[in-house]
């Protein structure tokens, strides 16, 4: 009877405390009142684009209401566009004022209303560039900092810059067709100044070093000399139809000139990959390449071209590794084989006056042994000495406390590609005509003739 009392209590206890309840975060302020912001530093050599960058932020608490203020300190809100309430969308599609009746259509008055603070003319807290990512990042970044890398004797010193380089922001969720509202958000970090012309920022056997001097931070370096990786090197299919074959060769390769002796797309004239087409609505069509070994960790990023304002728009990514999990992938003796499926399809709009999108590319990145860490073992903290390879120095000039950041390389590597409409094509002469549809079309008999991409189930 008592044990059958103590579990009522117990189990009494767990519901009267377990109800739910919205914390306010400044509750837990006084918690951190003694807190003093920390370096974050990420170091990183870009051989493919022949340069370097490195951002060092501060650490803020997330009470700070100095820098997340729900104002708009970078000027950027636009009251055509972002006056959205604080939802950040058009209307009160989550019912932010719960007036909806249950199952209520995203057409219904309840929905479709404004939410709080929309149409104010106002600024408001969520709202489109109302602190967002490149207000708060700006008032994060440490600017009086000496830096410098290192291979050997060679060094390269950096300056500082505001615009060193920049990210994709979407302030409207994607929601607008119109991609002149897709923004190139630039921030600020330390990059080769120009006496560092003539440093090799691709001496894959090379040794590479970091340090900056931060006032009121001290000297922070690299707890070891890190070699930067490899590219990756593209192939067509053709070249690794037959895997056993292609393997026969390329599987005896220790260097990167060596694998591209073995892709067909590597034109040495122009130091690129030659572009690749495929016919919309193929299936399984892949884009192949190879790296090194022991570099099996990967980042495949996927941009799409804009005719409209000329340039490439980051359209998604992913992280990948090689294993042994697929026919035309695996890990071997001296390189890895991956395959990156494409979707082929081309992308249109609504809206008829913006130009539907078929040009694409990819561009795969390897990485360092000390960015591999940092990059790919998100679940560690960040001073976890798995994930960080930064030291600051004590006063002796020997290396004692952790760091946040990481000092590393990803070297990328780019390859263009254009899906092919093949029913724009509709007689036998323009649907075989290579120079239009280079080679992915293929004209069928059934339905008294259609051209369609090769690779689709046989229709004949």
């Amino acid at each position: 009877m008592i044990i059958k009392f103590k579990k009522i209590f117990l189990i009494s206890l767990i519901l009267l405390f377990g109800c739910p309840r919205d914390i306010d975060i400044a509750e837990f302020s006084d918690d951190f009142s003694e807190y003093q912001p920390e370096l974050r530093i990420e170091a990183l050599i870009l051989p493919g684009d022949n340069t370097a960058i490195v951002r060092i932020d501060q650490s803020v608490l997330i009470t700070d209401t100095e820098i997340y203020n729900c104002i708009d300190d970078d000027g950027d809100w636009n009251i055509d566009y972002d006056d959205l309430g604080i939802d950040g969308v058009i209307g009160d599609p989550k019912d932010e004022n719960e007036n909806c009746d249950f199952g209520a259509e995203d057409d219904d008055p309840c929905r479709t209303e404004p939410s709080e603070g929309e149409g104010n003319g106002e600024p408001d807290c969520g709202e489109p560039h109302v602190d967002e990512a490149d207000e708060i990042i700006s008032q994060l970044h440490v600017r009086n900092c000496n830096v410098s890398m290192s291979n050997g004797s060679a060094i390269c010193n950096f300056k500082y810059d505001e615009s060193a380089d920049y990210y994709w922001y979407f302030p409207y969720n994607k929601e607008k067709d119109d991609l002149s509202f897709v923004e190139e958000s630039f921030y600020g970090g330390y990059i080769p100044n120009e006496s560092c012309a003539n440093f090799n920022w691709k001496d894959y056997e090379g040794d590479y070093q970091f340090q900056c001097d931060c006032v009121d931070y001290g000297t922070v370096v690299s707890k070891e000399s890190i070699e930067i990786s490899p590219p990756i090197v593209f192939f067509n299919e053709s070249d690794v139809d037959i895997l056993e074959s292609f393997l026969l060769s390329a599987d005896q390769c220790s260097n990167i000139d060596c694998l591209k002796q073995n892709s067909t797309l590597w034109n040495s004239g122009n130091n690129s990959y030659n572009k690749r087409y495929f016919g919309r609505y193929a299936i399984e069509d892949y884009i192949y390449y190879s790296s090194l070994m022991p570099y099996v960790y990967f980042q495949s990023v996927q941009y799409f071209y804009d005719l409209d304002n000329d340039r490439y728009i980051y359209l998604h990514g992913h992280p990948d590794a090689a294993s042994n999990a697929c026919e035309d992938c695996g890990i071997h003796e001296n390189i890895t084989t991956m395959s990156e499926a494409v979707v082929t399809d081309i992308l249109e709009f609504d809206d008829p006056t913006i130009p539907a999108i078929d040009n694409y590319y990819y561009e795969m990145f390897t990485f360092s042994d000390s960015y591999r860490n940092y990059y790919f073992y998100d679940q560690l903290d960040l001073l976890d000495p798995e994930r960080t390879n930064l030291r600051k120095l004590d006063s002796n000039g020997e290396p004692t406390s952790m760091v946040m950041g990481a000092f590393g390389s990803m070297t990328s590597e780019k390859i263009y590609f254009e899906i092919i409409d093949c029913e724009d094509y509709q007689t036998l002469e323009t649907c075989e005509d290579e120079t239009l549809t280079k080679s992915v079309c293929m004209w069928y008999e059934l339905y008294d003739g259609i051209c369609l991409p090769k690779k689709l189930p046989n229709l004949d």
